[in-house]
């Protein structure tokens, strides 16, 4: 249990983070070993489906509940601390179960996979600077790759599809195939994964039967294959995936029939609106406002009303793609939306429609509406509209958006592949993997007090903070002023890509922490700093504060890593992945560039801010 993960509450909400991990990674001269005991389960209980619900909450068990359940008595977590080890006793003996604290054995357990040398049977690898990070050169053949599906650990197995997966040829699509009869689910989900590469007509029946899979993730990556097709006879399959049990299913399917865009599943999508789960409402919305149907328009207008201010936004974007006249009067009318982050979008989609007829149809509106509220709503939009004439010999009139505070100082992050993820670090953070991303700017530093105050004027902050990162913003809030500035949250991987550069390093600076070059729990400030107040700490790239001070929102949600063997219920509850460490924390595990964080999206502390990225137009 290296990884032990508690709930730390502010402001009445509950955020889950890991305190005082040690990394399998580190050395064992870090800490001191006789303070460290290994837990054995030795009695499952009379109630042995409650242990195990227990034991599936608990993260960084050294075996999985179904391992524990046919191999007890048997460790169960490894090397912690003997406090940590008496409350996980204690937890346990609530179910009825029964535990024992023993000496800490450095031996691995006796059940677990043993380990595999890239050999003769799978492709041949480079180890990098990251310390054991695997690049796939493919210098073997398809025959010893195939060899290697036979394998009885299913972890070679998995090795081999992810390999195939990166061949991208019809040539691997048998073996694709014969994967999709695994019993191990991450293998399924893998070759459906890469499946989703090749965009041949002949993987979409095959994509089709992957919707029947009984777990939801491999539903769900189908689904987002079979919009990747962008294939009519992906029509009736994903419209029945509308229906599955599992909402994330149900909105992968909705996205995916938004990228096929075809008017025959409208109706379908216009069900969706109703269904009572607001993420699948969301994605119907954004599918919705692709199709560009007068079915749809009608459809997105009444859903205006939603009770859900997250659908009210999403569906504010979509008539924003439609940009018809009843549409952009819709929006008008929005601008009188209760919830200010709602009004905000409609506002900034309403300023980036890039069309002359705009004004015409805002003037009217302005006298058609005697609310002077609204006739206020009309007038700031028009404020914020830049006219542009673009030159040529025929000169093209355009409308900008334009914000009164654009981005001050931003950073090219260039294309290209880096190393994301650890092999050595937390279950979450595996597999290490080579990463393309396409060149973006990244904010210089976490955007201030002073910066989200000419966003909201109403945030209010201490005398003395304006260059302290913004805290106490849950997500939606934070993504609310990336769109404002023009800007977006970043992925993780772009995160990642800002914090890490291309040679794998463990922190923004180098491989060995340093309390001095972040604010961290070992700096023994306690509270956040001004975001330009380590210089020395900057990562390659010369961005600021990526290792402690406050934790950021990322716009990913929290999922296993493509090709991961490690499976949490945390994956379903759409909570969003926070990065950096924070001055609360301690550095010298949770301010790694790999370590991931997550939160739900409504969370608000005083130790998590966020920085934003722009796409180079």
């Amino acid at each position: 249990m290296s990884d032990n993960k508690f709930f730390y509450s502010s402001s009445n909400v509950t955020f889950p983070f890991q305190k005082r991990a040690q990394s399998v990674s580190q050395s064992p001269d870090s800490f001191d070993e006789a303070l460290r005991v290994d837990v054995e389960l030795v009695e499952i209980g009379p109630d042995p489906d409650r242990t195990l619900k227990l034991l599936s909450k608990i993260k960084g068990l050294a075996l999985n509940p179904d391992q524990i359940l046919q191999n007890y008595p048997c460790v169960i977590a490894r090397g912690i601390s003997r406090p940590l080890a008496r409350k996980l006793k204690k937890y346990l003996a609530a179910t009825g179960a029964r535990a024992e604290l023993r000496k800490h054995e450095k031996k691995p357990p006796s059940i677990s996979p043993t380990k595999y040398s890239p050999g003769s049977k799978l492709p041949a690898a480079e180890a990098n600077s990251s310390g054991g990070l695997l690049k796939v050169t493919f210098q073997q053949t398809l025959g010893n790759l195939a060899e290697a599906l036979e394998s009885d650990d299913w972890r070679i197995r998995h090795k081999a599809i992810v390999a195939l997966g990166e061949v991208g040829s019809e040539k691997v699509l048998k073996y694709l195939v014969q994967a999709l009869k695994d019993g191990i689910w991450h293998i399924r989900y893998s070759a459906v994964s890469s499946l989703g590469k090749l965009k041949s007509e002949k993987t979409v029946k095959i994509l089709v039967g992957c919707l029947g899979d009984d777990v939801w993730q491999v539903r769900c990556c189908a689904a987002e294959a079979l919009g990747r097709t962008r294939s009519e006879k992906a029509l009736k399959p994903l419209v029945r995936a509308l229906r599955d049990g599992n909402w994330c299913v149900r909105s992968k399917a909705a996205e995916a029939l938004g990228m096929i865009n075809s008017e025959r599943s409208v109706d379908e999508l216009i069900a969706c609106l109703n269904d009572r789960v607001w993420q699948v409402r969301c994605s119907a919305a954004e599918a919705l406002g692709k199709i560009k149907s007068e079915r749809a328009l009608k459809a997105l207008i009444r859903s205006l009303q939603d009770d859900n201010w997250n659908v009210r936004s999403k569906v504010a974007g979509a008539l924003g793609e439609m940009g018809s006249t009843e549409a952009l009067e819709a929006l008008v009318g929005a601008l009188g939306d209760e919830n200010w982050m709602v009004h905000w979008k409609v506002a900034y989609v309403l300023g980036k429609i890039s069309s002359p007829d705009i004004i015409l149809t805002l003037n009217q509106l302005l006298l058609k509406h005697s609310h002077p509220f609204l006739q206020e709503m009309i007038r700031r939009t028009l404020q914020t509209l830049n006219l542009r004439v673009e030159p040529g010999s025929h000169p093209d009139i355009k409308l900008d958006y334009r914000t009164f505070y654009p981005f001050e100082v931003m950073l090219l992050i260039p294309a290209g592949e880096f190393i994301m993820g650890d092999d050595h670090g937390i279950e979450d953070e595996s597999p290490g993997r080579w990463v393309y991303l396409k060149v973006f700017y990244i904010d210089k530093y976490p955007v201030t007090n002073l910066q989200y105050r000419r966003f909201k004027p109403s945030h209010n902050y201490p005398a003395g903070m304006d260059l302290h990162p913004v805290v106490n913003v849950n997500w939606e809030e934070a993504k609310a002023y990336a769109e404002w500035a023009r800007k977006r949250l970043p992925t993780e991987e772009e995160w990642e890509k800002a914090a890490r550069g291309i040679d794998g390093r463990r922190y923004p600076w180098g491989n060995k922490f340093d309390r001095n070059l972040c604010n961290a729990e070992e700096s023994g400030i306690y509270r956040t700093t001004p975001v330009h107040k380590y210089p020395q700490g900057r990562s390659v790239y010369g961005v600021y504060d990526m290792a402690g001070n406050v934790l950021e929102w990322t716009a990913s949600q929290y999922q296993p890593y493509p090709g991961s063997s490690y499976s949490t219920v945390d994956f379903e509850e759409g909570f969003k992945v926070l990065r950096g460490g924070s001055w609360l924390q301690e550095g010298l595990t949770h301010a790694r560039c790999a370590r991931r964080f997550y939160a739900p999206p409504s969370n608000r502390s005083n130790f998590i801010g966020f920085r934003c990225v722009k796409d180079i137009d």
